[in-house]
């Protein structure tokens, strides 16, 4: 198990997942443990983002490559526009680089704020990072 089926697996990751408190699959994806191109699912956010519920787009997913890459589908704050991919990346028998890259623009109401994109860039990464750590924790403790 590694980090590509870590995240993808929606059975697993509410397990770990310090921003998800729910998923729902949309248009009758059946697999809860690698979504398809074209499957698009809710997200609610949990703790201070419990209010904020988005809803992405599977534009790619290869589970022999363990890449993916995913767009949002509708403008939700603080984002106007979201994307990001994956790539895990093997390192040893027992361990894995998650290569995570996004991309985003937040809403137009708020670039009329002074300092806005900083803020949601800083607490995206600050937030991305901490949701990962929780996920290698958690794949560690399945490990032992």
């Amino acid at each position: 198990y590694n980090a590509f089926y870590g995240f993808h697996d929606k059975t697993k990751r509410l397990q770990w997942d310090t921003l998800i408190s729910d998923i729902q699959n949309v248009n009758g994806e059946k697999s809860l443990s690698v979504p398809s191109v074209g499957s698009i699912s809710w997200q609610r956010g949990k703790g201070v983002f419990k209010k904020i519920r988005t809803a992405s787009l599977m534009i790619q997913v290869d589970d022999k490559k363990l890449i993916s890459a995913g767009k949002q589908v509708h403008p939700a704050f603080p984002f106007e526009e979201w994307a990001a991919s994956m790539k895990n990346v093997q390192t040893s028998e027992n361990s894995s680089d998650l290569v995570y890259t996004y991309n985003f623009k937040v809403r137009r109401y708020l670039q009329f704020i002074p300092f806005a994109g900083y803020v949601v860039e800083y607490v995206f990464r600050t937030q991305t990072q901490k949701r990962f750590k929780a996920m290698s924790n958690w794949l560690q403790n399945q490990r032992n």
